[in-house]
């Protein structure tokens, strides 16, 4: 059975060979293949169907694994460069079988922005060669744009350029100093020589204007007057414009140069000239002249905006000052204590206080209310303290009643219990309050505990305050009711009783 499986297997082999090296015909006429074809497809009323896919772009091969040349498919999307219909494969991308307009050949008229052929009367067209009208097969390629005859161009249904037998545009006498090659006018008078005309408007450009200078000009004049526009260039003082009623007295100018930036002003004259200059680097700079024509003020903008309620300051100089945003607080010297508080002070140069052997002194309504002198002595309402602190009036200490456990802090000084029982009192660890003092007065019901002993002799420790057994009046010795005990950094002190 094997040996016929092998047989069988060799068999098929041999004919699938020669299926592949031999020619296929589908359809009709099975017999007769053109010699030629490798594969021949015949049929009345069937057609071939190439494989349908979906393409992404021209550059990409998927849906495929990889470019194949020659490849042919049907596409069936429209998505990037690619919509329906036959594609087939260079090897590095595909390109679309054309059919109607795609198949028009090429063009001279291209849609702009594109190499694409123009079709449609509504595109947007450009041409790279010379483009003719009205001439012969005859006459030589001569301008981009030649016109034989008139020109006519409408906007909105009027003219707005004509250029015919009765109109000018060109190389033409203007006057006659400025005339000849150089000399370009266009303009629109009441004769046909503007020589002679009464009422004139004109552009008009020159490179015969004194001192080498090109000169523009827009203006207009009749018989009584005339109003212009000027503007002059050459390559050492850059561009000017002006206004003008002749060409020495001008009323305004602008300049232009790669030196000073823009010049605005308002006079050509040097007295009482206001200019104002824009510069990429410097800003705007504002500047005026006195009668005699000499510097009377010169400000020189910042280039950045300022900060929210920030002023315009000057740097003060006397030639050029320069403009600069502050914040008003910036403003106060730094030595200034500000009435809303200062930030980021340094106590070992930040003080309020004197540096010379004088007292300082602070007053309210005028009157002095407290006084230190240059030695260090702190006097309340008196102006001739005798001690550390001297006071002359009353002092007032903070009092709180309690009636349950309470713990004291640096707010406390006196404390009377008022507890219906027996309560507990914390006291802070006297290492970290050294000097502080406290009053402890007990008229609750039952004794006070503290929770930290006190010195009440030497060697002796006590940690309670016992209740009076009986009023002030009382001459008993439980009248130690009241205690006053202080930190002596290392331990509670009992320094005083009642």
């Amino acid at each position: 059975m094997k040996k016929y499986t092998k047989i069988c297997f060799a068999g098929m082999l041999i004919f699938l060979g020669m299926q592949v090296q031999a020619q296929v015909k589908v359809g009709n006429n099975l017999a007769t293949i053109n010699p030629d074809a490798a594969l021949e497809v015949e049929h009345t009323n069937k057609g071939l169907l190439l494989p349908r896919v979906a393409l992404t772009s021209t550059a990409d091969f998927a849906p495929l694994t990889a470019h194949v040349l020659g490849m042919t498919v049907y596409n069936t999307a429209t998505t990037g460069d690619v919509k329906p219909g036959y594609y087939y494969n260079d090897g590095v991308k595909w390109v679309k079988l054309a059919t109607g307009n795609d198949a028009v050949a090429d063009l001279p008229w291209k849609i702009q922005t594109t190499t694409n052929n123009a079709t449609l009367v509504s595109e947007d067209i450009y041409h790279q060669g010379k483009v003719a009208i009205g001439v012969t097969a005859s006459d030589a390629p001569f301008s981009t744009l030649e016109v034989k005859g008139d020109i006519n161009a409408i906007y909105t249904g009027m003219d707005v350029l004509s250029i015919t037998d009765n109109n000018y545009v060109g190389f033409i006498p203007v006057s006659g100093t400025y005339t000849g090659e150089g000399t370009n006018a266009m303009f629109s008078s009441n004769t046909l020589d503007p020589n002679f005309a009464t009422r004139l408007g004109y552009v008009f450009t020159t490179s015969n204007f004194s001192g080498g200078l090109i000169l523009t000009e827009l203006g207009s004049k009749n018989v009584s007057s005339s109003a212009n526009l000027q503007t002059y260039t050459s390559s050492t003082s850059g561009a000017k414009m002006a206004t003008t009623d002749s060409l020495t007295n001008r009323h305004g100018e602008v300049h232009v140069n790669s030196a000073k930036g823009i010049q605005m002003s308002d006079a050509l004259l040097a007295s009482k000239a206001t200019v104002v200059t824009v510069n990429a680097e410097s800003g705007i700079a504002f500047s005026f002249t006195d009668a005699n024509g000499g510097p009377e003020g010169r400000y020189v903008f910042p280039s950045v905006n300022g900060a929210a309620n920030q002023v315009l300051t000057t740097d003060g100089n006397a030639v050029t000052s320069t403009l600069a945003w502050r914040n008003v607080s910036d403003l106060i010297s730094n030595q200034d204590w500000k009435l809303a508080g200062n930030a980021g002070t340094n106590p070992t140069t930040s003080f309020l206080g004197t540096t010379d052997e004088q007292p300082l002194v602070l007053r309210t309504n005028n009157v002095e209310r407290l006084h230190i002198t240059d030695a260090g002595l702190i006097g309340v309402n008196t102006n001739l303290p005798n001690s550390t602190v001297q006071v002359n009036g009353s002092t007032s200490y903070n009092v709180r009643a309690i009636t349950t456990d309470e713990a004291l802090t640096d707010t406390d000084y006196t404390v009377i219990s008022r507890a219906p029982a027996a309560i507990n009192l914390t006291l802070p660890d006297p290492t970290t309050c050294k000097g502080r003092v406290y009053y402890v007065i007990n008229n609750g019901v039952g004794p006070i505990t503290t929770s930290r002993s006190f010195e009440v002799a030497t060697g002796q420790m006590q940690n309670y305050v016992p209740v009076a057994a009986s009023g002030i009046q009382s001459i008993n010795s439980n009248f130690g009711n009241k205690y006053r005990i202080q930190s002596d950094g290392t331990l509670w002190v009992l320094i005083q009783l009642g």
